[in-house]
């Protein structure tokens, strides 16, 4: 795929997951200093001509997690589309970097808002999800190949 076919990719966000979430506020101390570990997980669901974005965040203290979260974000692909990602006499399937980028992008902005939700009223209240230059973290194409029965890969 062309990066200027990226925005013509007709999709839709056709389910949400909390996967996970958990707050340790024993880990937690008062005036430490605080780190963010990211992670995203591309998979194809068996079956589906969907592509699913999963964003894995902790925040760490001491390097040790205080708070965790995984969402997952399904991104149900038009299957025109779907079809031009496909590379039938290789059994492959292969999504740009720059859609991967739109689609953690929407991802991580789910998540954002959930832990907003989870942690309102809780002693992490003022925690938020800061913004995340996915360029850094996703840069270059994902392939997968389609007849395998679970397919997915890890950004981090």
């Amino acid at each position: 795929m062309k990066k200027s076919d990226t925005n013509k990719v007709g999709f839709l966000l056709s389910n949400i997951k909390t996967i996970q979430f958990a707050t340790i506020e024993s880990a937690y101390q008062e005036g430490s200093t605080g780190d963010l570990k990211l992670r995203f997980n591309f998979g194809i669901p068996e079956g589906k001509k969907w592509l699913a974005c999963d964003a894995d965040v902790e925040f760490l203290m001491n390097d040790q997690p205080f708070v965790i979260i995984k969402v997952r974000c399904e991104f149900a692909i038009e299957p025109d589309a779907w079809d031009s990602f496909v590379d039938s006499e290789q059994n492959e399937i292969t999504f740009s970097d720059g859609f991967l980028r739109h689609l953690a992008v929407l991802t991580i902005g789910t998540t954002r808002g959930i832990l907003h939700a989870k942690l309102e009223d809780t002693p992490f209240d003022q925690m938020i999800l800061p913004t995340v230059n996915i360029v850094d973290l996703i840069e270059q194409p994902l392939t997968f190949d389609l007849g395998e029965k679970k397919v997915s890969t890890q950004y981090k």
